[in-house]
């Protein structure tokens, strides 16, 4: 009905065989309007594949909303249509970072209003409707989503057991209120004079650990808070920590709405396990609760403490785990000498710093051995970093509501280069930031970047045999800075060792390594200067890249920044000329290590592939050497 209100047509309607939609009055419907109906087969969802799978996504989050606040099911209708409202307002990569609502209408969804499902708001009570003047201005409800018919939010009222609609809504998003009160609610019982609060997300304990007497701990005590909200002052009135929808239309009444604080969690040294009257009855203790009326600190300063779930040697209850190891002093320690196991003789313990001498930190470059080769790497990286203009350096900025905006860290990240013999080639540092702290939506979309297979390069090499071509190994140098960064604003932290102590953070231009999106935007600039070149992405593979020069084939494949050039020596020649009119790179010569694989080639003579030099690295992380390895074998036998 909204596609059809907004101008849109709708050409089918694909749904299963329900008599919801079965029926002569849509079946006309739908033929008055040109809809093609075509339903499913029976017992085979699949057929409505986007639908079912929406269907599930759907549920699973409601799912996860009701158990949150611990919701009755019969409430299921009005929490799904509030997730449904949600997943409208939520971004999706589909529609390329924008949401449905704003995709079909046309304007960005206000996502300001959206509050915690259950929690606990209290809506303001007109004048006009207040019997007296000590009437309370405020009565308490349980949200449930967002108006039908208005602009406002639907709640449950907590008094009369009615859903009602309501604007002027002062939150709570810590607390809910007990299931069984709720419950009882619903079925039109009275709730009595005292609600029962009780900390959201709501957290269970099984109810046989609690009369086992295992040590338990929950933070579902409940928390009851003065049902009488009115007074003789304003003070007894509801209150809020969270924020206002909207001030009212009486700005000292709405004002007035009272600061009823958070009731105290239950912590693990606060409250054993209980969960209603059966657990207590099991354990003998109380459950823990305070009333805002007869003891009012209890709640706004959380100093009040729950009774323990047991007690020892009063009246013959049963002591709890804690309890008796408190009673029974320190344990008892054994002073024999421990003496190792036989049979680990054979067997060597080697630190992996020890032996790729590879520090983490930058403090353990100084206390290093190769203090000086590590500076040096750290040098270069640094200049590499400002000579492509990787970032400018900004005062921390303020976003629009006063904090302060994300800034992410970094990290050096320390590698010994080696060659095909193991052989040390170069220490290099690397700055990586650490891209875990970003936020899908923010500092980041798309992340995929594809890459050669492994069976492709084979395929390569065997061709480059038979017809007798040559290869070249190409080494891109700090290959993600040569990609601008788009679409998003990241600030980072300055590197540790070169920030100079100013507190000014660095304001990213381009991709840097640990960045989600780095690899991608970095295969993305590759790509199109690869095809300006005049090569051509290979179908089967988008790792391949095809060129022909006068006839003559010449093949690349890109494993992130490592290329293999495949070609004619001229040939290759002339396609590095072209890729380092854009990029810096080092030419390594015939293609002797790639991928961990050390490769023996000759032009149409042979071709040799082996890992040996990869097991050797391996077997140093286990065995020191070959003669302790040949005494651990011996000693096996």
């Amino acid at each position: 009905m909204e596609l059809l209100a907004a101008g849109h047509r709708i050409k089918s309607l694909t749904s299963d065989g329900g008599g919801e939609f079965v029926n002569t009055e849509l079946k006309l419907f739908m033929e008055a309007r040109g809809i093609r109906f075509v339903p499913t087969h029976p017992y085979i969802p699949e057929e409505n594949a986007l639908v079912e799978k929406l269907n599930g996504v759907l549920v699973n989050k409601m799912r996860a909303a009701m158990y949150a606040a611990d919701l009755p099911n019969r409430l299921w209708p009005e929490v799904l249509q509030y997730i449904v409202n949600i997943d409208n307002m939520s971004p999706t990569r589909a529609l390329k970072g924008k949401t449905p609502s704003e995709k079909l209408l046309g304007t960005a969804p206000n996502v300001a209003k959206i509050r915690v499902c259950g929690s606990v708001g209290f809506v303001f009570v007109a004048k006009a409707k207040r019997k007296h003047k000590l009437c309370p201005k405020a009565e308490p409800a349980l949200l449930l989503g967002f108006a039908r018919s208005t602009t406002g939010y639907r709640l449950l009222h907590l008094r009369i057991g009615q859903i009602v609609e309501a604007r002027d809504v002062k939150f709570r998003e810590d607390i809910t209120v007990s299931r069984k009160y709720i419950s009882g609610l619903l079925m039109g019982k009275s709730g009595g004079d005292k609600i029962p609060f009780v900390p959201l997300p709501v957290e269970y304990v099984a109810e046989e650990s609690v009369r086992t007497g295992a040590e338990k701990t929950v933070t579902s005590s409940l928390f009851v808070a003065g049902a009488e909200m009115g007074g003789a002052d304003a003070d007894g009135a509801p209150g809020s920590g969270g924020e206002s929808s909207s001030s009212g239309s009486d700005e000292s009444d709405s004002d007035s709405a009272g600061n009823l604080e958070t009731p105290p969690a239950a912590t693990s040294r606060q409250a054993t396990a209980a969960t209603g009257s059966t657990a207590s009855s099991a354990t003998g203790g109380t459950t823990a609760a305070a009333s805002a009326n007869a003891n009012p600190s209890a709640v706004n300063t959380g100093q009040g403490s729950p009774a323990p779930a047991a007690t020892g040697g009063t009246g013959g209850r049963r002591q709890t785990r804690r309890q008796r190891m408190q009673n029974a002093g320190p344990p008892r320690r054994s002073t024999r000498t421990r003496r190792p196991n036989v049979r680990l003789n054979g067997y060597q313990l080697m630190l992996e710093e020890q032996l790729t001498g590879a520090p983490d930190t930058v403090d353990e470059v100084l206390r290093s051995p190769q203090r000086a080769e590590w500076q040096a790497a750290l040098q270069a990286e640094f200049e590499s970093l400002l000579k492509h203009g990787t970032w400018k350096l900004v005062d921390r900025s303020k976003s629009s509501s006063g904090k302060r905006v994300k800034v992410l860290t970094t990290k050096w990240v320390l590698r010994i280069k080696r060659d095909e013999n193991s052989n040390i080639l170069r220490y290099k540092a690397r700055l990586v930031i650490h891209g875990f702290k970003q936020r899908f939506g923010f500092e980041y979309w798309d992340t995929y970047s594809p890459v050669v297979r492994i069976v492709t390069m084979l395929l390569v090499l065997l061709i480059e045999l038979l017809l007798g071509l040559d290869a070249r190994h190409i080494d891109v140098e700090t290959a993600f800075l040569n990609s601008l960064l788009r679409g998003v604003t990241i600030y980072v932290e300055q590197p540790k060792g070169f920030d100079g102590g100013t507190g000014r953070v660095c304001l990213l231009l381009k991709g840097i390594y640990g960045l989600k999106q780095a690899a991608r935007i970095w295969y993305q600039t590759l790509r199109a200067h690869l095809v300006e070149i005049g090569f051509r992405r290979c179908a089967f593979d988008v790792g391949l890249y095809v060129r022909y020069i006068y006839g003559r084939i010449v093949l690349v494949t890109v494993y992130v920044d490592d290329m293999m050039v495949i070609g004619k020596p001229h040939d290759i020649d002339s396609v590095i000329e072209e890729l380092r009119q854009r990029f810096v790179m080092k030419d390594l010569g015939r293609v002797k290590h790639l991928l961990s694989m050390e490769i023996h080639y000759e032009p149409g003579r042979i071709l040799c592939l082996s890992q040996s030099a990869y097991i050797d690295r391996l077997f140093e992380r286990v065995w020191h050497d070959q003669h302790e390895h040949s005494e651990v074998a011996s000693n096996a036998q």
